[in-house]
C-alpha cells in the first residue's frame, strides 16, 4: 500500500461529495434561496481568485 496519503484524499473527497449536497438540501428546506446565494458567492470568490493566476506573456511558450 502506498504511503502518499492518496487514500486520505479519496476519503476527504468522498465526505465532501456526500456531506455538501446534504447541507445544501437542508439549507433549501430553510429557504430555497440559500443554496443559490452560496453558489453565487463561491463563483464570485473563484472569479477573484483566478485573477491571481500568472500567465507567461512570452511568445512560443506552450502552457499545456
Amino acid at each position: 500500500m502506498e504511503k502518499d496519503g492518496s487514500a486520505q484524499k479519496v476519503l476527504i473527497n468522498h465526505i465532501a461529495a456526500v456531506v455538501l449536497p446534504v447541507l445544501g438540501g437542508l439549507a433549501r428546506v430553510i429557504d430555497y434561496r440559500i443554496p443559490f446565494f452560496v453558489g453565487a458567492g463561491m463563483a464570485c470568490i473563484s472569479l477573484v481568485a483566478v485573477q491571481a493566476i500568472r500567465v507567461s506573456s512570452q511568445v512560443g511558450i506552450k502552457l499545456a
